[in-house]
Formats: C-alpha cells, structure tokens, sequence
C-alpha cells in the first residue's frame, strides 16, 4: 500500500505543481494565507484517480483514492504550516517569500542579456536578487573587494571532475589576468571560480549543463552543498565501499528536476538554512562525517552487507561547533537507500526546521529538540 502511495505521489507531481502555481499566484495577488486550493484538489483528483487506477487496478481504486486525498490533505496541511512559519521568520525568509529563489535560474540569463546588450546595469539589480537569489545559481557577487565580479562556486561531487571540464574553467577565468582569474579548491572538494562578470558566468553555466552534466545551482545560501565523498574512492586498498556512485545520485537527488531534466530541483529550492551530507568510504573519516549535517560512516551489517550507520546534525560556525550524533540506524551501502534516507531527512529538515533565527537553523537544532530517532524519518 505504501508503495502504491509512493508512486500515486511521483505521478501525481504535476496536480502537486498545479497546486504550488495557484499558491504562488496567490501570493503575488497579496494573498500569502494561500486559500484558494480547491483547484488543487479538482485537478489532483482528476489526475490522481487514472494513476491510482494504472497503478492498483480499477476494483480498488475507490480504497486508494480515499487514502490518496488523506495524502493530499496533510500535503497541503504541512505546506501551509511551512509558509507560514516562512512569513513570520527572518530577513532572509521574507526576501524568498517575496520572490521565489528558484526564479533566479532563469533571471541570470535574462540579466546576462541585458547586460550584454546594455540595457540594464548591475545597479539597477535589485538589491536581494543581487546579494541572496542569486545564490541559487552558485554566483555570488563579491563588489566590496572586487567590483563588477562575481564568484562562481560549482557542484562537484566526490570531488570528480575531467581534464576537459577543468580546461573550461581555465578558459573562463584566464582572460581576467593573475590578480582577479582565481580558481579555488574549497575543503568540500569543490572549485569556486573568482573574478567572472554576471554575463560570463551565465554562459558557463549553460556550457556545463550542455556539455559537462555539472552546475552550479544550489550551491550557495540556503542549499543543500557539495556532496563530499572519500578522496580515495576506487584508490584505497582498504575500502569498505567506493563512494562515487552515492554521491552523484545524492548531488542528482538534490539538485536535477526529474521531470523536466534540468539543473535546478525546486523541491529541495527552500531550505531553512544550508545543508552538509558527507560519505566515508572505509575506517579513516577522510569525509569528515562528524561535522555534517548527514554523514555516512560504513561498517559490515552482522549478516555480512556492507552498509552505513548514520549520523546526523553536525556543523561548525561561529557561534557553535557541534559534533554529529548517530542516529542509531544502518543502511544498505547502495546508492538507492542512501538517496532515500537522505531524501526523508531533507524533506523533514525543509518542513519542520526552523524559519526564525538563522543561528539555530541547523539541523542539530531539531535534532536536540525532537530527539530524532529512525520512526520520526520514516514517518515523514
């Protein structure tokens, strides 16, 4: 039944959208409480009874439906709770509800257009589109030392990248000479590019979402970052588990919309704050799993699989260092079970974490709070 649900769920996304649209559309009427749903709920019923029925057959369709609109109604339930906890949180919080983050994948191009073509300039940017929505695209503008530039932080994971993609970035930044043409490597093994102007760097997101199957969306601010993985993944003779494959379908998990095909997955668009998943591939943490948000630390299950315990919660700032905690649960070490336990634990920190001060935002937070135990997730 569950797996039934699950799949009503992946195939209904499009009544799901039609829903989010109504919503948005009503919040740019000035209407935030969002009351008009019942066109959600026609259009998911419409479209839900065919999936329902292509999924469990017609003679029990009427079961399924019913538990399908229970769905639907805790959906909008939670969704509502989520904004509305948005509405009343902090600075950055109100910026993304004024103007969904998310649309900056398409405003960098048409910025870069009219930069290009003159008829706009960077002043004329509004000043959280600049400073904060842009971040969803992986460019951050870095004026107070550089003016007119921008930094381009990518998503490399598992730090895997070819000799062809880093011949790109060379050419990117090369024109800009020495002092602004940098390229660093970060401690999340990923390259951050200085010194690109708006316009370069929308044309080198579109040449590695062409060519190279690499972005740079969802790479700054409130995002879900670069999936770390063991730097000797493949190499190390003493390897448990190679932690390539994980981490790339974690990074596609997070950042490809699965139904159009594109860079850019609005359902993991609205964090309440960044997000850490790092995965070790033997006995020595080179990934650090201690201070991320979720860590994968691999051990032999006592029937002889090799799996991962999982720890959750942990991050350094300035205000607070705070070591990961287990979470007293082992998964499989496949990629599949390792995207779905990262998929709930998001979905839980993206509904339930908190909108309000942006210094307890981490997960740790509901972690102390709710004593985060395996059913919680499963739940979710």
């Amino acid at each position: 039944y569950v797996r039934d649900l699950r799949a009503i769920a992946a195939s209904g996304a499009n009544a799901i959208r039609v829903y989010l649209d109504v919503a948005s559309a009503a919040m740019a009427d000035g209407n935030p409480a969002m009351t008009d749903i019942s066109h959600f709920l026609d259009e998911a019923d419409a479209a839900g009874l065919g999936v329902i029925m292509s999924v469990v057959g017609e003679g029990e369709a009427a079961d399924y439906h019913s538990g399908a609109d229970d769905w639907l109604q805790e959906l909008i339930s939670e969704t509502r709770l989520t904004f509305e906890r948005a509405e009343a949180g902090n600075k950055i919080e109100q910026g993304k509800l004024k103007k969904d983050p998310t649309n900056a994948w398409t405003d960098l191009y048409d910025f870069a257009a009219k930069i290009r073509a003159g008829t706009l300039d960077y002043s004329e940017i509004e000043d959280f589109d600049m400073n904060s929505r842009l971040k969803w695209t992986g460019i951050l503008s870095r004026f107070r030392r550089t003016p007119g530039r921008f930094m381009m932080r990518l998503r490399i994971p598992n730090g895997i990248v070819k000799s062809d993609t880093l011949r790109l970035f060379a050419d990117t930044i090369e024109p800009y000479g020495d002092e602004l043409g940098v390229m660093d490597i970060t401690t999340r093994q990923n390259i951050q590019l200085r010194g690109l102007t708006l316009e370069d760097g929308a044309d080198l997101t579109k040449a590695l979402h062409a060519d190279h199957n690499m972005t740079s969306f969802q790479s700054a601010l409130d995002n879900a970052r670069n999936v770390v993985g063991s730097p000797l993944a493949g190499l190390d003779d003493l390897e448990l588990v190679d932690t390539r494959p994980i981490a790339n379908a974690i990074n596609d998990l997070i950042s490809l919309d699965k139904e159009t095909g594109e860079r850019g997955n609005p359902q993991w668009g609205n964090l309440p704050r960044k997000f850490n998943i790092a995965i070790s591939g033997g006995r020595d943490d080179f990934a650090h799993t201690y201070i991320n948000d979720i860590g994968l630390d691999p051990v032999p299950h006592s029937d002889g699989r090799i799996g991962f315990n999982v720890v959750v919660g942990g991050y350094m700032s300035i205000k607070r260092v705070a070591e990961s905690v287990p979470l007293d649960v082992w998964v499989p070490g496949d990629a599949y079970s390792c995207e779905a336990l990262c998929e709930a634990i998001l979905r839980l920190f993206r509904d339930e974490g908190s909108r309000d001060d942006r210094q307890k935002a981490r997960l740790m937070w509901p972690v102390s709070y709710t004593h985060l135990t395996l059913p919680t997730i499963l739940l979710v």
